[in-house]
C-alpha cells in the first residue's frame, strides 16, 4: 500500500510538474532555460482574492497573465508584491505596504506577496539586482543589464488635487496620473 501511495505521489508530481512547465514556456524569453526549466518548482504562490493594495504602486502593466506579473515582480527593483486584476489583465508591481495602511477589499483583485514563490520565475535574472527604478532585463548577447522602468521619486503630493486613478497613483515612466482639483483651485 505505502509503494502505491508514493507512486501515485510521484505521478502526481510529474504530472504537475510538466503543466507548470508549460505554463513557464509560454511567458519566459525563447532562449532563457533558466526560467523555462527551474530546478526549484515550489507550485503557485499565496493568493489573497478580493485584496488589493493602492499605495507605493511602482509600475501598472496591462495585458499580462498572473505569472507573467509575478515574474515582473522578480524582475524589478525593490517589488515586494503585486495586485492582479484578472478581469483586466492588469499587473500592479508594489513597493512596501507603508506603514498603518491595509490591503483594502477588492473584487476580482488579487494580492500576492513575492516572498510565497519561486524566485526561479526570473529565470537568468534570479541573482541579479538592479538600483531603485530599474528592472532586469535578460540580453540578446547572453548576460543580464538593468534598464529604468519606474520613477525613482515617491510620487509627489498634490494637497490641492485629488488622484481619480481608479486603482491608485503610479510611478511608470513615460506615463501621468489623473487628479481632479479641489473645489476653489
Amino acid at each position: 500500500m505505502e509503494v502505491l501511495m508514493k507512486g501515485l505521489a510521484f505521478i502526481i508530481f510529474v504530472t504537475l510538474y510538466n503543466q507548470y512547465r508549460c505554463l513557464l514556456e509560454e511567458f519566459c524569453e525563447e532562449d532563457d532555460i533558466e526560467c523555462q526549466h527551474p530546478n526549484n518548482i515550489d507550485g503557485i504562490g499565496y493568493l489573497q482574492h478580493d485584496r488589493s493594495q493602492q499605495s507605493n504602486i511602482l509600475r501598472r502593466l496591462q495585458q499580462l497573465s498572473l505569472l507573467e506579473c509575478v515574474r515582473e515582480c522578480f524582475l524589478t527593483s525593490w517589488c515586494v508584491a503585486v495586485n492582479y486584476r484578472k478581469n483586466w489583465k492588469l499587473c500592479d508591481i508594489l513597493d512596501e505596504l507603508i506603514g498603518g495602511e491595509n490591503l483594502i477589499i477588492e473584487a476580482g483583485s488579487i494580492y500576492t506577496k513575492r516572498s510565497t514563490w519561486s524566485k526561479s520565475l526570473a529565470g537568468s535574472c534570479a541573482d541579479h539586482t538592479c538600483f531603485v527604478g530599474e528592472k532586469c532585463v535578460k540580453l540578446g548577447t547572453g548576460g543580464n543589464n538593468c534598464s529604468y522602468v519606474y520613477c525613482k521619486d515617491p510620487v509627489p503630493k498634490a494637497d490641492n488635487a485629488t488622484c481619480i486613478e481608479t486603482f491608485g497613483l503610479y510611478r511608470n515612466l513615460k506615463a501621468g496620473n489623473q487628479f481632479k482639483c479641489k473645489a476653489g483651485f
